[in-house]
């Protein structure tokens, strides 16, 4: 999924949480009125879509917790191939040193 594809469907499930919020907060201010009016029937129908209000907020906030965790890791890997592109430096050359003894030894082996 694309970052921009990732970002438009974060802001889209947080409108909608929000919205479910609002609606849920709506049915239970009026789940309560019926209550004090001894309207149990429509009280009882309040409740079912508050249920059906609940598990659709449930879904959404996973979703959106699934979004979240794929943009920081996103983030993650980005941050780290920058911070690896800035380690690699050019080779330096690694330069021997021998025992004057030891390369007297070894031109003597490979003249003879």
């Amino acid at each position: 999924m694309l970052k921009e594809e990732r970002k438009a469907q974060i802001a889209t499930n947080q409108a909608l949480l929000k919205s479910s919020d609002d609606d849920i907060r709506l049915r239970q201010l009026r789940k309560n009125r019926l209550k004090t009016t001894n309207e149990f029937q429509k009280c009882d129908e309040l409740s079912s879509e508050l249920r059906e209000l609940l598990k659709e907020k449930c879904r959404t906030e996973s979703l959106l917790a699934v979004l979240h965790r794929k943009e920081r890791k996103s983030q993650w890997h980005l941050k780290k191939q920058k911070s690896r592109s800035k380690r690699t430096m050019p080779k330096k050359e690694i330069k021997l040193k021998f025992h004057p003894t030891c390369i007297a030894a070894t031109t003597k082996f490979i003249f003879k």
